[in-house]
């Protein structure tokens, strides 16, 4: 199996023998068990798999402090609400309430909005 080095993501050896050879140096081939350890590994300590320019992998810290995982929060919660926009277009479009035919979707945009400003608070 195959570790991007950017990306950190395996590959299996059909996809990696179909690259060109510049693209093949941006990869690492990797044991199923060396894999296996190092997944075992980043789970247990909240990390996430890398590959340094040696092409030895890695493990970075997901979170490294308070601050960190609220501003981590954040940008979730955005991206929520920029993947249900198209929920407020529609229903303008149509003259429709958001709240009466997406009263899911709608609470749920709510929640994020008022968690985002929670955070904005507690962050400064």
């Amino acid at each position: 199996m195959y570790i991007g080095k950017t990306s950190g993501k395996r590959y299996p050896k059909e996809i990696y023998n179909r690259l060109d050879e510049s693209e093949k140096a941006e990869f690492v081939e990797v044991s199923d068990t060396e894999y296996e350890k190092i997944v075992e590994e980043a789970n247990e300590t909240n990390c996430i798999i890398g590959v340094s320019d040696e092409g030895v992998m890695t493990l970075t810290p997901r979170v490294v402090n308070e601050s960190d995982e609220l501003l981590f929060e954040k940008v979730s919660l955005k991206s929520y609400l920029t993947s249900t926009d198209w929920v407020v277009a529609k229903c303008y479009e149509l003259e429709l309430k958001v709240s009466d035919t997406y009263p899911d979707i709608y609470q749920k945009r709510g929640e994020a909005r008022t968690r985002i400003n929670e955070i904005d608070s507690l962050l400064g």
